[in-house]
């Protein structure tokens, strides 16, 4: 299930946005989002947040891919709700 933060955050990014295609209602859209794993920054907690930095700071060894590979996952799962 997305993340509801997530999706209505979205919603309100939507809301208003030129060149929408027209009829389609804009939580389902939200929704398609959110589940291939686009994130409003602002819809992340702050537990989330620290979560992400904290595994990201872990990974052994700390080679710059391999932490920003870690970063982008966490945010992924995060805009899923798979975290």
């Amino acid at each position: 299930m997305a993340n509801k933060r997530n999706i209505a955050a979205l919603i309100q990014a939507l809301r208003g946005s030129p060149g929408l295609p027209a009829g389609i209602p804009l939580e389902v859209l939200a929704r398609h989002l959110a589940e291939a794993g686009v994130l409003v920054p602002a819809a992340l907690t702050d537990d989330q947040a620290v979560a992400i930095g904290a595994d990201a700071a872990g990974t052994l060894p700390t080679e710059r891919t391999e932490i920003a590979l870690c970063v982008r996952q966490g945010l992924e799962q995060i805009a899923k709700g798979e975290r």
